[in-house]
């Protein structure tokens, strides 16, 4: 077993310096491999003497009558190997494609170990695939974009009389068709070579100037003599249509219009990279059409879907604004704005959970639902002149406040009316006139509902006398019917002012 273990550490060994082999032996100078060359094809004659062990023991003689094989019978050779000490070469020794080694186990080789097998040919200059071929399939592989000079005429008429090349463009990784070459047509009488042979007018006859001929060449009509050569006017073969390359067959006479894959403009501005298909220009759809959108509003809601209007790319959603309301949900689908940043109700005056109607506190949202501030407790109603409770109504509770009212006097009569108390916690009333006592006027002054009761009164020119107008208000009624005049008047009635 300890001898085994040694074959497989040296069989890692190989296995690791065939992976530099395959590398290196590629390597050319300026690389960092490049020196490591010479050191690789000395290990890869050894690795080759190693694997060619089976064949050395044929040439030890008598020693090969007993040689050890991979039954299952360990028996020793006369080496004094057993079978465990046994290897073979395995796999494909081609192309890119590298043997391994096998080991006796245990009576039947094992797996091959550092074999390289073939894999898919791709176009890189090796055999790939190790079927003994290069590159298999890779012709007119190119790069996209890439030319390069074509000729599909015979070879010998290769840039020979009228005969020039064409250029063809990679597209798809493939050689396109070969456009704008000059092949060799029939020979007609009008001073060139036109099939290329490298004669001029070959079995051409002189014609009379002005009178009809034939040219020889079917692509032409009309053809007349001029100058001693008949030649005629080209056929046109124009179809009219940018995506065929239109010529005329020298061989029929026929025109031929074969589609191209050239560039073109399809009229449809709704469109891109228009290119000639099966004779037809067509363009791409632009890439936003049928995407969502959003249109000008407010929001950030894709409510629409983009498409082409006369060359414009326009967006159909018309729904006007979605505001984010305070219900827990993206309403405006901007994740950047916070919920209920729209609502109506945000930052608008609010009442809390009181007995009073009073906006003291605003309304906010929080966690979906909106939230009043007002935590200021119950406004109760006093007698001040004010609505203290914001419910439309001021001083309510006192239903007689500013009724008038008597004071606390002898006399009924009602000479104030009802205030608010200093601590407006109820109403007074304001009558402090004191008494007013019945006097002879024909009034009454006590506001008991009777005139002059109680009194013994005389009169004086028909008053009373209190009354304000007795004896011409310029005397007193001193008894009945008799004046008393003021200073400056006379009279019964003291009516004239004196001399």
């Amino acid at each position: 077993m300890k001898r085994k273990k040694i074959v497989v550490t040296v069989v890692a060994i190989l296995v690791a310096l065939t992976g530099i082999t395959a590398i290196s032996v590629g390597a050319q100078p300026g690389s960092p491999l490049y020196p490591f060359r010479s050191i690789v094809e000395a290990i890869q004659g050894l690795i080759v003497r190693v694997l060619n062990l089976e064949a050395r023991t044929a040439e030890l003689g008598e020693c090969f009558e007993v040689q050890e094989i991979c039954d299952g019978t360990d028996q020793p050779d006369c080496f004094g190997m057993t079978e465990d000490d046994l290897m073979q070469t395995c796999g494909l020794e081609e192309g890119e494609c590298h043997k391994g080694i096998q080991l006796c186990e245990d009576g039947s080789w094992g797996p091959c170990i550092g074999e390289i097998g073939p894999t898919s040919e791709v176009c890189n200059g090796l055999d790939d695939d190790c079927d003994g071929e290069v590159d298999e399939g890779c012709d007119g592989q190119c790069e996209d974009g890439e030319t390069r000079p074509c000729y599909t005429g015979p070879p010998e008429t290769r840039n020979v009389g009228e005969c020039t090349d064409g250029t063809e463009t990679c597209a798809g990784g493939a050689w396109g068709a070969c456009i704008g070459e000059i092949g060799p047509t029939s020979e007609v009488c009008n001073g060139l070579d036109d099939d290329c042979d490298g004669t001029v007018d070959e079995g051409c006859e002189e014609c009379t100037d002005g009178e009809p001929c034939d040219d020889g060449d079917p692509c032409t009509t009309n053809d007349i003599c001029a100058a001693g050569t008949c030649s005629g006017q080209p056929i046109s073969c124009d179809d009219g249509n940018v995506c065929t390359d239109d010529y005329c067959d020298s061989s029929t006479g026929v025109c031929l219009n074969e589609a191209n894959t050239n560039p073109c403009d399809d009229g449809d501005p709704c469109t891109e990279n228009d290119i000639c298909t099966l004779g037809v220009c067509v363009g791409e759809e632009d890439p936003l059409v049928g995407t969502l959108c959003d249109g000008a509003d407010s929001d950030l809601c894709p409510e629409g879907t983009y498409s082409c209007t006369d060359g414009m790319i326009v967006c159909s959603d018309n729904t006007g604004s979605t505001v984010d309301l305070c219900d827990g949900s993206d309403n405006d689908c901007d994740p950047t704005s916070a919920d209920g940043s729209e609502d109506p109700l945000t930052g608008m005056a609010c009442d809390g959970a009181d007995s009073d109607l009073c906006n003291e506190g605003t309304y906010s949202c929080t966690a979906g639902s909106m939230v009043c501030s007002d935590n200021t407790g119950d406004n109760t109603e006093v007698c001040d002149g004010s609505d203290n409770d914001c419910d439309g109504s001021i001083d309510e509770d006192w239903p007689n406040l500013g009724n008038p009212c008597d004071g606390a006097d002898s006399d009924l009569c009602q000479e104030g009316s009802y205030i608010c108390t200093v601590d407006g916690l109820g109403v007074e009333c304001s009558d402090t006139t004191g008494d007013n006592s019945e006097i002879c006027d024909d009034t009454d002054n006590d506001c008991d509902g009777a005139t002059d009761e109680g009194l013994t009164c005389w009169t004086c020119s028909g008053l009373k006398q209190d009354h304000p107008d007795v004896c011409s208000g310029h005397g007193t009624c001193e008894s009945q019917d008799t004046c008393v005049c003021e200073s400056g008047w006379i009279g019964a009635e003291c009516e004239t002012p004196s001399a």
